[in-house]
């Protein structure tokens, strides 16, 4: 569980010390020249569960599409998972799936008959967006391979430094932004969390973008998950029905 403690010890600390990317490209301007505030307000409370079943740790098993996306899911492969987290008293929320493809998890960690990651193992991570309409939607998050990543580093490389940890809290944070609404950022604009390559190189967030996920928390189907008010002295104010994303 070290990996996973890793991880949530950055994402709250990324979202609310975003950064200042001074970079004309990132700016929304939507936002009337107030292109940077440092806290988006939104802090993940994480529960971890363990569950041992080999055959849900394969996401190989859920689907034949290698994105892995939830909404690609077989119905064996999702119904059981969902009555795994009921059996083991999993509470609703945002669920992420910290799973491996059994193949390349078994070629580069058990058998190790190659050491090239890139080439054994999919770095494709996918979410599902929330809707307006189906306020009952499920929520879910497919990290495919990260933790096959980490112990690769550790095991065979020996080289998981901390811009690794880094690297995936922002690949985790890119994923629930997805999950709160956001889409794919301006690609002349890297350092937006939402960055649509491989990964961001800061973590930035325009004010639009936070207003689409506060929106989003109040109106569509992860308005269910939320739990409690963060305090602060200035609302953010939603001045526009269906905001836009940069």
């Amino acid at each position: 569980m070290l990996f996973i403690d890793l991880i949530i010890e950055e994402i709250n600390r990324h979202i609310s010390h975003l950064v200042n990317p001074n970079n004309s490209n990132c700016y929304n301007s939507a936002d009337n020249g107030n292109n940077y505030l440092v806290d988006a307000r939104i802090r993940y409370d994480v529960k971890k569960y363990f569950i041992p079943s080999s055959y849900h740790w394969n996401i190989q098993n859920a689907t034949d599409v290698l994105s892995y996306c939830p909404g690609s899911w077989n119905n064996t492969y999702n119904t059981s998972a969902l009555t795994l987290l009921q059996q083991h008293g999993a509470r609703e929320g945002i669920n992420v799936f910290f799973a491996n493809e059994g193949n390349a998890y078994y070629d580069l960690l058990i058998d190790q008959t190659t050491t090239n990651y890139n080439a054994a193992a999919s770095t494709t991570d996918c979410s599902e967006s929330p809707s307006t309409t189906n306020l009952g939607l499920l929520s879910r998050v497919t990290m495919t391979n990260e933790f096959l990543e980490y112990r690769f580093a550790n095991v065979i490389t020996n080289n998981f430094t901390l811009d690794n940890k880094l690297q995936v809290a922002r690949i985790l944070l890119h994923e629930l932004g997805h999950s709160l609404n956001l889409f794919h950022s301006n690609l002349s604009c890297p350092e937006n969390i939402l960055f649509g390559g491989f990964s961001s190189q800061l973590n930035y967030l325009n004010p639009s973008q936070m207003g689409i996920m506060h929106r989003s928390l109040h109106l569509s189907s992860v308005r269910k998950y939320v739990c409690c008010e963060l305090p602060g002295a200035v609302p953010r104010v939603l001045t526009r029905e269906s905001p836009e994303g940069n």
